[in-house]
């Protein structure tokens, strides 16, 4: 199968799934840089390797986004998506998850996830504290307004 049949059996996987959401969206994109960057238009899906996603990601690294490099969030996101299209391809099993993929490989190419920074926490002064209190109250009310209609 090539690789162009199986992203697009894969996406039109997820439209039934999760038709119209902008997660779709997003997994086109990715998919669709994957092909650019590593020229798999008319490739097969077996031909692609553990090291054309270690290339894809040395790529995805060097390219920037409002003239900063991509964090490792954005990286990981990308990876996830990835990894879980490459395992559809993947061999079939005996667990839910594993009954509907399509055997094509054996073992598909996976991506570890990068490792992501720890947040610092951030200190409120008091008057911030005072002013987003009255905020929360509102929000939380009309949220409440709207889940009793």
């Amino acid at each position: 199968m090539y690789w162009a049949v199986f992203k697009e059996l894969y996406l039109q996987r997820l439209e039934t799934y999760r038709p119209g959401t902008m997660f779709n969206q997003n997994v086109r994109r990715v998919l669709d840089r994957f092909t650019a960057y590593r020229a798999y238009a008319d490739a097969g899906f077996t031909e692609i390797t553990q090291s054309d996603l270690e290339h894809y990601l040395a790529r995805r690294r060097q390219d920037r986004w409002r003239g900063e490099p991509l964090s490792n969030v954005t990286l990981n996101n990308e990876i996830a998506i990835l990894n879980s299209c490459f395992a559809y391809g993947g061999p079939k099993g005996h667990r839910q998850h594993e009954k509907h993929r399509l055997g094509l490989v054996y073992c598909p190419p996976q991506l570890g996830l990068l490792a992501e920074d720890e947040l610092e926490p951030v200190e409120l002064s008091p008057t911030q504290i005072t002013d987003y209190l009255p905020a929360t109250r509102y929000v939380m009310r009309s949220f409440l307004r709207k889940g009793a209609a």
